[in-house]
């Protein structure tokens, strides 16, 4: 597992989660699997390795799945999904205004003051003393050069953005969860040893 590119904790924590002969199977699914050249690369050998082995293939049975949730069942939990899409949108756009050549940013800059920023006002005020730097500023600065780049509608996720991220949200929680337990299993471990 370490030749594959995971980490020894993790794959200390897999083998005691599943067992060798499981993680043997996995391992050599994964490898016939990087092995196809017309399939896309593994990128995350350990999350691969985890989705092979909790699918109940190999060594242990699948764990039903309690019955599904509604992704949103209020407008206020169909909000937060919003809100979180969209601060991933801006730290999307925000990482590439930041790769940009230090020109090109300054040429980005220039267009949004002409063609964007009031002329007077609060947000006029603010841009002249701190510049796009400020929490005033930078958010509407980010949203011009979302509606310059992107194609319209890109800060209106669709249903199928919404329910993509509560998924990934939902895996993300489960992978915490999952990771502080092997933590308390390894200090239990500790206890044992001493």
């Amino acid at each position: 597992m370490i030749k594959a590119g995971i980490a020894q904790d993790k794959a200390e924590k897999l083998l005691l989660k599943y067992g060798a002969k499981a993680l043997d199977d996995a391992l050599l699914v994964m490898h016939e699997r990087r092995g196809r050249l017309n399939m896309e690369p593994v990128r995350s050998p350990e999350k691969y390795l985890v989705t092979i082995l909790q699918s109940g293939q190999f060594g242990m049975p699948k764990l039903v799945d309690p019955p599904a949730e509604k992704i949103y069942d209020t407008k206020a939990e169909r909000m937060k999904l919003i809100e979180r899409y969209m601060a991933q949108k801006r730290t999307e756009l925000n990482d590439m205004f930041n790769e940009m050549p230090l020109e090109d940013q300054q040429q980005w800059i220039v267009k949004f003051e002409e063609e964007a920023l009031p002329a007077s006002g609060a947000m006029r005020k603010t841009y002249d003393s701190k510049g796009i730097a400020s929490q005033i500023v930078r958010p509407a600065f980010l949203k011009f050069l979302g509606n310059t780049i992107w194609e319209d509608g890109w800060e209106k996720p669709s249903d199928s953005d919404l329910v993509d991220l509560a998924i990934r949200s939902k895996h993300d929680q489960t992978m915490a969860h999952e990771l502080r337990q092997g933590s308390k299993v390894r200090i239990e471990l500790g206890m044992k040893k001493s």
